[in-house]
């Protein structure tokens, strides 16, 4: 199984194919003949040079200045083409695909359409933040106008050799590929957040915030596929980050044990309900300090 990255951006030296009316004729004219063998594949390499049967697809389709029934007419044809010709073709389906598209092309997360593709995930960037962009470990530069891998010396998101792209970093890939994929940073910011709303000084802790803790922990300390918790929406669950175990989310014993006290609080006497408060100062003061890392 290969990992298929496709990146919607600007990238320099392509032609971008840009939508004027979104018509049905417009849509075949773009789609007609696409498919996997019809795009530059920039190969996954290793430090040693070896290729590693992943890649990186650079695209640049634009659908801006449209309105938005329109643009998204348009993204549902094409992921239905690329469903067929792509995702879901006989040498296809055997991979994973993610799918990156720029905002700035006329992409949001409203436009997606209810098309069930198993192999595809998906998600916007811009702006120059987030983890595919250099500065952030990441492979391609934060400003569009440069158009190209991120190439700060000793920090190379890609190789060359006479104006080619040869290879791209493998250790940027996976960080790029995990991170969207499996959203642990995001769902660690997340529950950040909901002990923080929840660290009210007369309050009990919310049962849905522990919940998420006793779903975080399960996920983190199971050597097996971990479950997920009941009551958990699965856009947060960490029941499927695959990467929870990485170095950079490790879990320190004394944050674990204040997680571990938090999800089995039982609601006490009226005096000692201060003390949950206290209790989640302390986690967020931890969590604070691993956030760097998560980024």
């Amino acid at each position: 199984m290969a990992r298929i990255m496709i990146i919607n951006w600007q990238w320099k030296g392509f032609e971008p194919f840009k939508f004027a009316t979104g018509s049905q004729e417009e849509i075949e004219k773009f789609t007609n003949g696409w498919n996997l063998g019809a795009y530059r594949k920039d190969q996954v390499r290793s430090p040693e040079g070896y290729q590693l049967g992943d890649y990186v697809i650079p695209i640049r389709v634009s659908v801006k200045n449209l309105d938005f029934e329109d643009r998204q007419h348009i993204w549902k044809s094409l992921l239905q083409h690329w469903k067929k010709h792509w995702f879901q073709s006989k040498e296809g389906k055997a991979h994973q695909f993610l799918l990156l598209c720029h905002d700035k092309q006329g992409f949001d997360q409203k436009m997606w359409p209810k098309v069930k593709i198993d192999n595809l995930h998906w998600a916007i960037f811009g702006s120059g933040k987030g983890i595919l962009y250099g500065q952030q470990g990441g492979l391609i530069n934060a400003s569009p106008a440069a158009g190209q891998y991120f190439m700060a010396i000793g920090k190379k998101a890609a190789y060359w050799e006479g104006g080619e792209v040869v290879g791209v970093n493998e250790e940027r890939f996976d960080r790029v590929w995990n991170s969207y994929l499996y959203r642990t940073s995001d769902k660690l910011f997340h529950l950040r957040a909901k002990i923080f709303q929840g660290a009210l000084p007369k309050e009990p802790p919310a049962q849905q915030i522990q919940l998420l803790i006793k779903d975080y922990l399960e996920a983190y300390n199971s050597p097996g596929e971990p479950r997920q918790i009941e009551g958990v929406d699965s856009y947060y669950s960490f029941s499927n980050c695959q990467d929870i175990r990485d170095d950079k989310y490790h879990l320190p014993d004394s944050l674990r044990e204040k997680l571990q006290e938090y999800a089995d609080w039982k609601e006490s006497p009226a005096g000692k309900k201060h003390s949950i408060f206290a209790l989640s100062q302390a986690i967020i003061k931890e969590m604070n300090q691993l956030m760097v890392k998560w980024k």
